[in-house]
């Protein structure tokens, strides 16, 4: 396979206007034509990185639902535009609560879900939740293939990628996308796994809620189209501050439990850079 970080590039397709909003699918990282924003209160992530020799995993299991700052505004074929404004609690919010659309909302908990038994090709680890109860597990790695974790008895497994170098940045840029749509595409596309890609502007880069957030989610079919009047509402944003505009495309394989309490993903993560 071609090497996923260095392939990626934006085109600009005239008249090729986004198609009208499809339904979510709950299917994990199938490979159904439907865009699949569904998350689970506990996540597990793999990454490997075959240059260094070396396999990652970090987890956490929450006691509720992740809070959603934005809330969805409008959905584009596989896209859909987070929208977020700042509202007040009366009465103020307490304790590390924080106001969302008027109403104080505490952050979810972590839970303790006992020691992960994780594996992959050619080593096995056990991994302990750490004081706050989250999992971080880090090995030598030389060659792709499956890996498992299993938690309180459920076994989960996906494949990991075989990309040699899965984190970069390559400094693209979108211009001159006038009212046209812009393509984002790379050359190597993988049969069965999936893509997220996740643009936010410089509030979003330094921590804050950007005003306007496009999320896409799709199977791998090497592009992706970025509707136009997302891109516009994304440069409406704050982009007054230094070092933002790096965007990030993950390529995943995932496995879920039945119940859907528990999801494994790993992960190729790459990103390209626009400014409006």
């Amino acid at each position: 396979m071609q090497n996923f970080s260095r392939a990626v590039f934006v085109s600009l397709l005239a008249g090729c206007g986004g198609s009208s909003s499809m339904a979510v699918d709950s299917g994990v990282g199938s490979s159904d034509a439907n865009p699949d924003f569904s998350e689970s209160n506990g996540k597990i992530v793999v990454r490997t990185f075959l240059n260094e020799q070396v396999i990652q995993l970090s987890g956490r299991f929450n006691d509720g639902p992740a809070l959603q700052f934005a809330v969805e505004s409008e959905r584009i074929g596989f896209c859909k535009l987070m929208t977020y404004s700042p509202s007040l609690c009366d009465p103020s919010c307490t304790n590390s609560d924080v106001c969302i659309a008027g109403e104080c909302k505490a952050f979810p908990g972590q839970e303790n879900r006992g020691p992960l038994e994780w594996s992959w090709p050619g080593g096995a680890m056990t991994v302990e939740p750490d004081a706050l109860n989250s999992y971080y597990g880090s090995a030598t790695f030389t060659t792709h293939g499956e890996v498992s974790v299993v938690i309180e008895g459920t076994t989960l497994r996906v494949m990991t990628g075989d990309n040699p170098s899965p984190s970069s940045d390559w400094g693209m840029t979108i211009s001159n996308r006038g009212q046209t749509d812009a393509v984002l595409q790379w050359d190597t596309a993988v049969d069965g796994a999936r893509v997220k890609l996740r643009m936010i502007d410089c509030i979003g880069s330094h921590g804050g809620v950007s005003a306007s957030e496009i999320v896409c989610e799709a199977p791998d079919s090497g592009q992706l189209t970025i509707p136009a009047s997302f891109l516009d509402a994304l440069d409406d944003g704050d982009w007054s501050h230094g070092e933002c505009g790096s965007h990030e495309l993950i390529r995943y394989r995932s496995d879920a439990s039945a119940d859907g309490k528990f999801r494994l993903e790993s992960h190729e993560v790459s990103g390209f850079f626009y400014r409006p």
